[in-house]
């Protein structure tokens, strides 16, 4: 069986006792996601909500929230189609026309693969000017970004090669007729061009001006201050999806830069220049409120790396460093970084670390700990 549309794989779901239909009204702020999660933990089927608050349309999710039903979605069960799969890819490897005519049905699935040109489409029934407003999109969890398309059709235009593309993505909605990729930098880059910058590259140091918002794509940016004796402190780290509050202070306030940035490693980036970033904020409700967020998000944690250094104990300032940056048991930071990171010298991190030796937690070599008891090291960074 072959489905035209969601709706009749629905209908067909519902008759099947695989989808329930939801009579009262919802939000599609926060309640839709957590029913439908609770949903597929349960083990439930389907979902159907016929009234979404301040929207005229209804709303399916977990058509294909269990094994159920993807086959009857595929027709097959996954694993089997999959092993089919993998079996018609390892026959036509060197490729013989008795292998296409053995497989003639997957060879026919996939020569209608393509897409193709026609004259007339569904998608061509209504046509009028989009309004996104009106769709019943959800914000699934409380620190999103905003409202999101979970996994629509996008067609993408590369502007330097022409070519076009279809994927699937999660799509994050900035205004009525406007959306971007995954987090707010997939945006700009159709029209700002990208950098990629190697480790150790300074994007700004103390007292130059703000020259654009800096929205990272892959890799990470450190922002350190450094005090009148020469210590310095890492204030925060920027990864992708977050903000570096001195630029948005920066260019909202006018004021110069009290840090200094270096590419962490490889960084892939986009810049916003000074007069798009205020245009903006000013125009774009979207974007004003994904800068805003992230603004607020930073803020907590520069306030809690305060408290830390403020109240917190050298020893747990370092052992919860330590579990915060091991990757499978292993730091890979000089005892400098590691001092700059919790706003301690280096020599009171050797001599800490030369304790944690002695205790039997870690073990440490020239640039790198490793963590040989992260339970006690759990202990010691609770202790206040």
């Amino acid at each position: 069986m072959r489905f035209s549309t969601l709706g009749d794989f629905a209908r067909y779901l519902e008759s099947t006792g695989e989808l329930h239909c939801v009579r009262v009204e919802v939000d599609p702020y926060l309640e839709i996601t957590e029913i439908a999660t609770r949903a597929i933990k349960e083990k439930k089927p389907a979902l159907l909500f016929e009234k979404v608050k301040d929207s005229k349309y209804p709303l399916v999710i977990n058509t294909l929230a269990s094994d159920r039903r993807c086959e009857l979605a595929l027709q097959k069960h996954p694993q089997e189609l999959g092993e089919e799969l993998i079996k018609f890819l390892g026959d036509i490897l060197p490729p013989k026309p008795s292998t296409f005519i053995k497989h003639k049905s997957l060879t026919s699935r996939f020569l209608h693969a393509p897409p193709r040109r026609v004259s007339r489409a569904l998608s061509q029934e209504v046509v009028e000017q989009p309004n996104l407003d009106d769709l019943p999109i959800l914000t699934c969890w409380p620190e999103d970004g905003g409202r999101f398309f979970t996994l629509p059709q996008v067609i993408t235009y590369d502007p330097r090669s022409g070519k076009r593309n279809m994927g699937m993505y999660r799509m994050h909605v900035f205004d009525r007729q406007t959306t971007g990729k995954g987090d707010a930098s997939h945006y700009f880059h159709a029209a700002l061009p990208v950098q990629t910058l190697p480790k150790g590259v300074v994007l700004f140091r103390a007292g130059d001006p703000a020259q654009g918002f800096v929205m990272v794509d892959q890799g990470r940016i450190d922002v350190h201050l450094t005090g009148p004796n020469g210590r310095e402190i890492l204030l925060y780290s920027v990864e992708p999806g977050q903000s570096c509050v001195q630029t948005t202070l920066g260019l909202m306030a006018d004021e110069p830069y009290s840090g200094e940035a270096i590419t962490a490693i490889e960084t892939r980036m986009v810049m916003i220049p000074r007069p798009l970033f205020l245009s903006l904020m000013d125009e774009e409700s979207g974007f004003r409120g994904f800068v805003m967020q992230a603004f607020a998000r930073r803020m907590q944690d520069v306030t809690r790396l305060l408290e830390r250094v403020a109240f917190g104990r050298i020893e747990s300032r370092l052992a919860a460093a330590l579990l915060d940056l091991a990757e499978d048991g292993t730091v890979h930071a000089t005892q400098a970084e590691l001092a700059a990171r919790i706003g301690s010298a280096r020599e009171v991190v050797t001599r800490r670390l030369d304790m944690f030796h002695r205790a039997g937690w870690v073990e440490t070599d020239r640039g790198t700990v490793r963590i040989l008891d992260p339970a006690a090291l759990q202990l010691a960074a609770n202790v206040t």
